[in-house]
């Protein structure tokens, strides 16, 4: 998905990984992965791993 730059900013984001972790953990993942590009630092809690992120859930 790409956001659209006037969108950018705006919590748009956060909503949707809450809801996706939210619905994750209901379902019994242990991890979220998300791709992005290797230059963004702080993604919602997630680590660099290789060429995505990961979010390990509880």
């Amino acid at each position: 998905m790409i956001s659209k730059e006037e969108d950018r900013g705006k919590g748009y984001g956060r909503i949707l990984m809450d809801h996706a972790k939210k619905i994750a953990e209901v379902i019994g993942c242990t991890a979220m992965f998300l791709d992005s590009v290797l230059t963004r630092d702080d993604i919602y809690g997630f680590e660099k791993c290789t060429f995505c992120y990961q979010l390990k859930l509880d």
